[in-house]
């Protein structure tokens, strides 16, 4: 399962890169590669398959935009250097895309322990929300208020 999870980061890489490279201008391609860092690490489980992700995500992105826009001589050295340098570079997206994919965890892992602190302690508790007060003040064995003032 998690292999074919890495393949779709990798044709998603790809695809965007491509994207990016015809729709998007310069610099501001990298608001929606820096998005959807975020989203990867958001949707993986632990924090080494984020950096799993992250890299895989960050190097195939950087590599294909590179040999994308290159447009230089087609010569053996030619070929040698944009090689030698696409891969170099991508190793430069791959850390990129661990630090996006590593903060997308962090995030999620810091708001899913808020949210499931705030539900479930309230739940546990037996705390109210509101509109639920009379019916929560009631079923904990308290009598309900009526008029409060």
């Amino acid at each position: 399962m998690y292999r074919l999870f890495k393949i779709g980061i990798i044709a998603f890489a790809i695809f965007l890169a491509l994207i990016s490279h015809y729709v998007f201008p310069g610099w501001v391609s990298i608001i929606p590669w820096a998005i959807l860092a975020l989203i990867l690490g958001y949707l993986s489980l632990t924090w080494k398959l984020a950096i799993k992700n992250g890299a895989f995500y960050g190097y195939f992105l950087f590599i294909t935009y590179i040999l994308i826009g290159y447009n230089g001589n087609m010569d053996r050295a030619g070929i040698t250097r944009i090689i030698l340098f696409s891969v170099f570079f991508s190793l430069i997206g791959a850390l990129a895309g661990i630090s996006g994919a590593l903060m997308g965890f962090f995030i999620r892992q810091q708001w899913g322990k808020y949210s499931k602190k705030s539900i479930a302690g309230a739940m546990n508790k037996n705390e109210h929300f509101g509109a639920n007060d009379h019916y929560t003040q009631f079923s904990s064995g308290r009598k309900p208020i009526i008029n409060e003032q």
